[in-house]
């Protein structure tokens, strides 16, 4: 993707979105997610380090969009110059 994604723009915003996506789903078993960002200089291509706390408790605000996981979608279409 490097033409279409030079910066690699959308590889971190897909990154993002699916690390969202695990800490509203660990919320809605209740349990936590402990996110590092960025985890190691060393390694580039490793955007973020991310472990389940079984015994943490529940984030109730994230909880609450569970049921919104499953209608996200990727858009597919460039991005304007400039951004």
């Amino acid at each position: 993707m490097t033409r279409t994604d030079p910066d690699h723009r959308a590889l971190h915003l897909g990154c993002a979105a699916a690390l969202f996506n695990l800490r509203v789903s660990a919320a809605w078993h209740r349990h936590r997610v402990r996110v590092r960002l960025p985890p190691d200089d060393t390694q580039p291509w490793l955007l973020a380090t991310a472990t389940v706390d079984e015994h943490a408790g529940e984030e109730h605000e994230l909880a609450a969009l569970h049921h919104a996981v499953q209608r996200r979608h990727t858009s597919r279409h460039p991005f304007p110059a400039g951004r």
